[in-house]
This record gives structure tokens, C-alpha cells and sequence, in this order.
């Protein structure tokens, strides 16, 4: 499988924050889908995911040895990194391993140069020196898989909390392999349920017995005498439990808990600056200052006052939810919301990103305090448009409380049934479902309301509203996403019809008399739709629209033909593969569709990941997946492509971006440039001429003009891999730059300096 490297771009969230470990001059923090360190000299921040070195995403835990500087990077799937010497080391032998059930690391207990992974099968014990395997113990029942949650270890015993008990071993037990060398303790209370934190301080063993109630974990101690409830703190949900310079953390639900040595709280910590915290784990470090992973603040540096404290961001979203993606000249919009595969909501309240200038902002009530009451009760925001002729407006549909109106970041208006066409769904007056929006050229916002009796509406340019019946048949139906074509026709995929909707006012939103709507179904003649699900649209630069369904892609050539005449029939695209003829990608599901500066097709999947298609789809140019590429995951969610070609993948373990070779052509008549332009001496890589037109013919002579390079332009740049024809580097000189669009009726010319 080729694999593809060094063109990526992650974008990382520092939500949730779930695991600390300190060295003598970091603090590492993991996310689930990467790490990041905060350098405490100088207060510098350094990522590292699967872009940069990092195996996987899915991290569960880390910790770090202090005695041989080593940090263990623990994932859900049993795979495990190493960061020995600033270098990255893979140890993929559990993760490989044919094991039936949960093969999750909950946690990484350190003794004398092994670390023992609490895994859902059993428990493993990793020689980080070594950098192997070096044991499993499997102690269920007759050596069955069992789920362990956590390690620790008094000076005599292991004591490992499980999903029906806790077990303990002596630790000079000859053989821990042997499932008899286990125990489990049956002088606890309810022994046999399910405990899930352990840990050896001040000469004790403290457990935590997990229930599934609100706040109702229970605590207990083993101070020699028996097990006693441990009644230093009150009753809460325990989230971790951590022993460290001479200190016992609690990580609760909203606070964190420090305790000396003879048991005595010495800090509580539940709102350093006035902010909420949501701990999942925490360090106290040798000054006394307290690290918390927080699940929604990111990493919080406390001291020990308990009040006073900094709340340490990345610049990066919020969270890594993605539902959809709409870009406008080089900035990126996010939609974070999502509903069910039934359409029912998620009631997810993670809000909307955008990145722009290189920095993320996020609009939400989650990770920050809340600068809006109505944004308190928002969910599910699943759509964005972003008004072209004013970029820092931008409307958020949502499938529970309508239209959002954002400017300049912030909350300006709520559009519902009081004022707006808008419509409540049918089934459930109390909601308003809004399944997607799109300006059109006019600058009017049009909104595809799902389950209203009017599922189409327009917000005029100049802030009027109207709707649009489509007939009895099509009242209360639920739509899904909306394109709009080159001709202003509105195309709506109509979600139980397996059909699409095709829209047109004519130009005039008040005039209802010449208004057509005509609805495609599988009917040759009438949309030969071939498939039972439409995904996605796109619609190319020769004004084609691309059809993402379940069973591969679709295209209609002539959309005009819908209303005007002529054939409007859905294609499917043709390819050899194997040696046979077939469709393209019908075995696949076919999640979203963008459309690049050359014309070029990027499809995203459900399960297999993004491909690269030529314009006409014929010839498959990349095929990224997360097992060749820092792609997050194989099912991608939303691409979008920004007016520089750089493309973004939205998946569910968070955003990703491409570099690609093809920006988009401007229509607006640019002076042409060459980067990097001079070319110096020890430079090899490409040089890139910006706002080109489309499909443009570029030659590159010398100053007496041989032909050096000729080629056409993908989308608004063309590449020269700085060669000759004949392959060589250029000799030292200026080189003219010729750029001719496609009927050659303009010409731009441009100079690079090399220098060789």
C-alpha cells in the first residue's frame, strides 16, 4: 500500500484533555487523538499527532518513568508508543495480537523498569527499556480474559481493580502468569462488583468501587486492620486517583482533591478563576503546582491555594466533532452538531469553529463560559453559509431551534416562527429543523426546512422572508442537504423518496406563478436515480452535479435539462479495474464530494477513506486512508477546499488537511507570481505560479527564449519541479514566466530568478 507523508496538516483539539505526566521539564498532555507538551521554562507549546511521528490516534493514558526519561503513550486499540531520546518507537505486538473482546489499556502502572498495562482482557507487562513484551497475565477465571481497570502495588502485593473485584498476587509470586497466583479480595464489601481505581500511599491501599449512580462511588480504605470507608471525602464520582510527590489527588467530577501524607485535605480545587473545571486526571508537581487534564478546559495549572490558576489552550477547535464543513476564500467554517442515522438529534452542544488567518475560534457554551443565554439552549448546529458579500456574517441551521445568525462572532438573531417563513416539523411542533443553507449569486439565503409544510425558504438580500409549497406530496417530508446550481435551480435530496427535488423561482422569490419544481426519481427518463440512498452533491466547474449515494457516484451532465428540455438522466462513471469493467466506487458509500481548482474530483467514504479523481472521474489519482496517510480515520464526514487548494478532511476523530497542487482560478484578472521566487542554490523543491486562470497554458523560457517548461494549470497555480526538459536544474539566470488562458486571448507574463 503506498503510503503518503509530509503534505498533512492536523488540526488538534485540546478538548478533552485526559492524561498528564510530568518530566523534569514538560508536562505532557494527551488527548484521545494526540499529544501535546507545555515547555514550563518558557511556557512553549509543541504537538505531536500522527502527522508528526505519533502511530496512532485512540490515546487512553500516558506516563512517564522518570528513572530512564521514557514516556509511555497507551491507546484504546492496545497499541503502544514510546518517546525515548526524542525519538518515537512503535510497539503494535498487543494490538496485532487475535484477541476476541475489549483489547482497551485503561491504564499504565510503572515498577522497576516494567510497565504494567491494566488492559480489557487482562494485564501486560512492557519492558520500555527493551522495548518488548515481556509478559500477560490473563487471571479469570481458569486463566479467562477479565477487564482490568487499574495497578498499583504496596511493597509486598499487586492489587488490580476489575470489572467483578479486586485481585491481589504476592509481587515475588514465581510465576504471575499462573491465573492461581491471583486472588481476589473477599473481605471488601459487595467484593464482587466492579472497582475500577487503585492506589498505595502513606502505607495504604485506597480503592474506589464504581456504581452506576450520580455521585455514587464509594470509597475505600485498607489501613491493616480491614477495609473501612474512606470518609476524608464526601461521596462523588471518582475519576481517578493519583499519588505523587508525597501527595494523594482525587479527580472528581467538578473538583480536585490534595492530601497529605496522614490523610489531611490540604487544597480543594473546584474553580480556579472563577471557571469551572472537569477533571479526568491531575499531577502535583515538586513546586506545589497542580497540572489537571480537563475534559473541557484543557490543561489547567493550579497552585495551591486551590483558587488561583491558568488555563492553557492550543490553537485548534474546541472539539473534534464535525458534521459539516463550508469554506469562503481561505477561511473554514465548522459545523460540530449531528443527528442520528434514524434523524434523530444528538443534542450535542459542542457549537461551530472557523479558522481563519491561522488561528481557530470557537462560538459555544462548553468550553467557556456561555456570552449568550439564548446559545445556552442551542443544539445540533448542522449547516453553515457564510454571506459572500459580508464574511464576517454567517448563518448556523440547527435541528432543533431553527436559524442562528452570527456577526462578527457572535449571536445576533434567532430565526423561528415568529420571524420568519420558518416551520415547525410536523411530528413535532416544538422544533424547527434546519437541514441545510446556501447564498446564491444574488446574495439571498435559501434554507432547507425539513418536515415543514413549506420545506423551502428565502431570506431576500434585503432581510424579506418567503416559502415555498412543493405540493401535498412533498409537505412534512424530511430533506437533507441543498445545492445550487449554475442556472439557480435549488437541488434538495428528499430523504425516504430516494429522490431529489429540483427547485426554480425563476429569479422572482414573490412571484409564485412561475415557479417549477420537478422531483427525479429511479424512472429512466425522469432521473434514472440508480441508488436507494442520496448522500451528497456536488456541482463541478463545467456545472455538472456529482451525486454521492450508497452505491457509488452518479452525475448529471445537463442540469439545464431538468426545466428546459433534453436528457437529465443520472450517469454512472465507468472504469477498468481487475481487468473487468465496473462503476466507480459501487460497493461504496459515498459521504461527501468537493470539487478543487483543476476540476478534480475529491470523494470521501464511509469506510474506505478519501480518493482523488481526475475531472472526468476516469482515472484515480490518491487514495488516502488512515493506514497509508495521518488521515484520522477511514470515514470521512465533510471535505471542503479553500481558495489557496488546501483541502480538509472532517471526520470523526477530528480535521485534517491536505496540500493540494490545484488552487481556485480567480475571476478577477490577478498580476501572476512565482514563490519561492528567487530560486536559491539549495533549494529542490517546487516552484508554484499563483493566480493563474483556469486551465491555462504556462511555458517557461530562458532569456532567449528556449523553451525550458511547459504546462497547463491546475486551477488558479501551475508547478514547475524547477527542471529543464531534459531534466537538469537551470543554470543561473532569469527566467520569463508565459501564462496564456485556454482560448489565448490573454497573456500574463511574470520573471523567477535562479540561482544555481
Amino acid at each position: 500500500m503506498k503510503k503518503y507523508i509530509l503534505i498533512f496538516s492536523l488540526f488538534l483539539s485540546i478538548n478533552p484533555v485526559i492524561s498528564v505526566a510530568e518530566t523534569e521539564s514538560r508536562i505532557y498532555c494527551a488527548t484521545p487523538y494526540s499529544l501535546f507538551y507545555y515547555e514550563k521554562k518558557d511556557n512553549s507549546i509543541e504537538k505531536l499527532s500522527k502527522v508528526n511521528g505519533l502511530s496512532d490516534v485512540g490515546i487512553s493514558k500516558i506516563n512517564f518513568d522518570k528513572s530512564s526519561g521514557i514516556l509511555i503513550i497507551a491507546y484504546k486499540n492496545s497499541n503502544v508508543d514510546l518517546i525515548k531520546n526524542n525519538q518515537i518507537i512503535n510497539i503494535s505486538d498487543i494490538k496485532r495480537k487475535q484477541i476476541l473482546g475489549n483489547k482497551t489499556i485503561h491504564n499504565i502502572f510503572i515498577r522497576n523498569n516494567l510497565a504494567y498495562l491494566s488492559c480489557g482482557f487482562g494485564i501486560v507487562v512492557l519492558d520500555f527499556i527493551r522495548e518488548e513484551i515481556k509478559d500477560t497475565y490473563y487471571i479469570g477465571l481458569n486463566g479467562s480474559y477479565l477487564n482490568i481497570f487499574d495497578l498499583s502495588a504496596s511493597e509486598t502485593n499487586f492489587y488490580a481493580t476489575t470489572e467483578n473485584g479486586i485481585y491481589t498476587a504476592s509481587i515475588n509470586a514465581p510465576n504471575l502468569a499462573d491465573f492461581t497466583s491471583w486472588q481476589r479480595i473477599t473481605t471488601i464489601p459487595d467484593f464482587s462488583s466492579s472497582f475500577n481505581l487503585v492506589e498505595y500511599f502513606g502505607g495504604k491501599i485506597i480503592v474506589n468501587k464504581s456504581n452506576a449512580g450520580y455521585n455514587d462511588d464509594v470509597l475505600y480504605i485498607q489501613d491493616g486492620s480491614g477495609w473501612q470507608l474512606f470518609s476524608h471525602a464526601d461521596q462523588s464520582d471518582n475519576i481517578d486517583i493519583v499519588a505523587e510527590n508525597n501527595k494523594l489527588l482525587f479527580c472528581r467530577n467538578m473538583d480536585v482533591l490534595v492530601y497529605n501524607q496522614q490523610f489531611g485535605l490540604e487544597t480543594k480545587i473546584w474553580s480556579p478563576n472563577q471557571k469551572s473545571i472537569f477533571p479526568k486526571s491531575a499531577l502535583i508537581d515538586s513546586e506545589n503546582q497542580i497540572w489537571i487534564a480537563d475534559s473541557k478546559k484543557g490543561l489547567v495549572k493550579t497552585f495551591a491555594d486551590g483558587w488561583q490558576g491558568e488555563f492553557i489552550h492550543l490553537n485548534g477547535p474546541d472539539f473534534i466533532d464535525v458534521f459539516s464543513m463550508k469554506t469562503l476564500g481561505n477561511d473554514l467554517w465548522v459545523a460540530s452538531g449531528g443527528r442520528s442515522s434514524v434523524w434523530a438529534p444528538l443534542f450535542k452542544r459542542e457549537g461551530i469553529y472557523s479558522f481563519t488567518n491561522e488561528k481557530w475560534n470557537s462560538i459555544n457554551c462548553l468550553s467557556e463560559d456561555c456570552a449568550s443565554d439564548e446559545l445556552e439552549n442551542v443544539q445540533d448546529m448542522l449547516s453553515l453559509a457564510v454571506n459572500p458579500f459580508n464574511h464576517n456574517q454567517v448563518f448556523t441551521g440547527t435541528w432543533q431551534t431553527g436559524l442562528l445568525e452570527f456577526n462578527d462572532g457572535s449571536l445576533t438573531e434567532i430565526y423561528n416562527t415568529e420571524n420568519s417563513s420558518l416551520g415547525t416539523w410536523n411530528a413535532d411542533p416544538s422544533r424547527i429543523l434546519v437541514s441545510d443553507l446556501a447564498f446564491d449569486e444574488a446574495g439571498n439565503l435559501w434554507i432547507a426546512n425539513s418536515g415543514a409544510n413549506d420545506i423551502i425558504s428565502v431570506k431576500t438580500i434585503d432581510g424579506n422572508w418567503h416559502s415555498f409549497n412543493m405540493g401535498s406530496s412533498y409537505s412534512g417530508i424530511d430533506i437533507g442537504s441543498m445545492l445550487i446550481d449554475t442556472y439557480n435551480q435549488k437541488w434538495i435530496i428528499l430523504r425516504n423518496a430516494h429522490s431529489l427535488l429540483v427547485f426554480n423561482e425563476n429569479n422572482s422569490v414573490s412571484d409564485f406563478s412561475d415557479d417549477q419544481i420537478k422531483v427525479l426519481t429511479s424512472n429512466p427518463g425522469n432521473g434514472n436515480i440508480f441508488a436507494s440512498e442520496i448522500v451528497c452533491m456536488a456541482k463541478d466547474l463545467n456545472g455538472e452535479i456529482w451525486l454521492g449515494t450508497n452505491e457509488g457516484i452518479g452525475l448529471i451532465y445537463a442540469p439545464e435539462n431538468v426545466f428546459g428540455g433534453g436528457n437529465f438522466d443520472a450517469q454512472r462513471i465507468t472504469v477498468e479495474w481487475d481487468n473487468r469493467t465496473q462503476y466507480l466506487l459501487e460497493t461504496e458509500r459515498i459521504t461527501s464530494i468537493a470539487v478543487d481548482g483543476a476540476n478534480r474530483k475529491w470523494v470521501g467514504t464511509e469506510n474506505s477513506g478519501v480518493f482523488l479523481f481526475s475531472e472526468d472521474g476516469k482515472e484515480q489519482i490518491f487514495h488516502f486512508m488512515a493506514e497509508n496517510s495521518p488521515l484520522l480515520s477511514n470515514n470521512i464526514l465533510s471535505i471542503a477546499i479553500n481558495k489557496e487548494g488546501e483541502v480538509f478532511f472532517g471526520t470523526g476523530n477530528g480535521i485534517v488537511s491536505y496540500r493540494s497542487d490545484a488552487s481556485v482560478a480567480s475571476n478577477v484578472e490577478e498580476e501572476i507570481y512565482a514563490f519561492p521566487n528567487p530560486v536559491r542554490e539549495d533549494y529542490s523543491g517546487p516552484i508554484t505560479i499563483k493566480n493563474v486562470p483556469y486551465q491555462a497554458i504556462v511555458k517557461i523560457t530562458d532569456i532567449s527564449g528556449d523553451l525550458v517548461f511547459e504546462t497547463r494549470s491546475l486551477g488558479g497555480q501551475a508547478i514547475w519541479d524547477g527542471k529543464t526538459l531534459n531534466g537538469q536544474k537551470p543554470k543561473t539566470g532569469v527566467y520569463l514566466v508565459f501564462v496564456s488562458n485556454r482560448d489565448g486571448s490573454s497573456t500574463m507574463i511574470t520573471k523567477i530568478l535562479f540561482i544555481n
